[in-house]
Formats: structure tokens, sequence, C-alpha cells
């Protein structure tokens, strides 16, 4: 049984155009999470992404946790622009407040480095029910 929780969204500065110097301010469902691999761990961040098809992090994670990259099952995923790029699959578990599921992350080296990770359906939403309130900007998982 899964335990119910609560994120706030975070809320980041973005330019409104390129060579403007006026600022909005949009708001993303960002949440906490631990990533486990056999003995070790690591505590990160990444976007609730509805449009993702799967878990998408950068390969440093892959490589902090003690993942030899390329023994993944090699896979192509493009996005918006349609541009593609070369990712590893790899099984592991999350946990996510009380909550330890076990799943699949696409560990990719050519993820910009200012990029953010991403949960997407496969591997995150199929574990979870989740509420997205942007009037209160908060999400919840249970």
């Amino acid at each position: 049984m899964s335990e119910l929780v609560e994120f706030s969204y975070i809320d980041f500065p973005v330019k409104s155009l390129s060579n403007s110097n006026r600022q909005t301010t949009i708001s993303r469902p960002i949440i906490p999470l631990t990533i486990l691999y056999h003995n070790r761990f690591v505590q990160y961040q990444a976007l609730l992404d509805t449009g993702a098809d799967y878990n998408v992090f950068h390969a440093d994670i892959a490589t902090y946790l003690g993942i030899n990259l390329t023994k993944g099952k090699s896979i192509k995923i493009s996005g918006i622009g349609g541009d593609s790029i070369k990712g590893y699959k790899h099984s592991l578990e999350i946990k996510v407040g009380k909550n330890r599921i076990a799943t699949s992350i696409i560990f990719s080296k050519q993820i910009p480095n200012n990029a953010i990770a991403v949960l997407g359906n496969q591997g995150f939403f199929d574990h979870f029910k989740v509420a997205f309130d942007y009037s209160t900007k908060t999400v919840s998982l249970h």
C-alpha cells in the first residue's frame, strides 16, 4: 500500500524573450526522490512530466551509483524537437516519501548539463495516482 505524499511546485525565473531583460516566473512540479542501486543511493530532484514516455536522467547519476552505463539496453528517445538522443535503460529502485518502487531509468550522456531529470509514464506514473493542483501549486502522489 502506498503512502500519500504531497509536494509544492518550485518556482523558476525565466526570461520572457531571449533578448529581453524582463523575467517571469514559471512553477513546475519538481519532486525530491532517492535513487537506489545495490548498496548505493543518491538523493535527487526530477520533473513530473506527463508528456515523457520514460524516466530520463543524466549519465552522471549512473556513474555515481556504480552502474556500468553501456551494459543497459540501448534505446533512442526523442523530444518535442524531434532530435533523438541515445540512452541506456537500467532497472533499479526509487523512493518517493516512504514509497519504494522497482522501476527503470534511461541514463544518457547527451542530456545537457543544465537539463532537469524527468519522471515519465512508463516507470513512474504507472505506479502512482497523481493529482496536479496548479491553483495551490501542489502535486499529490498516492
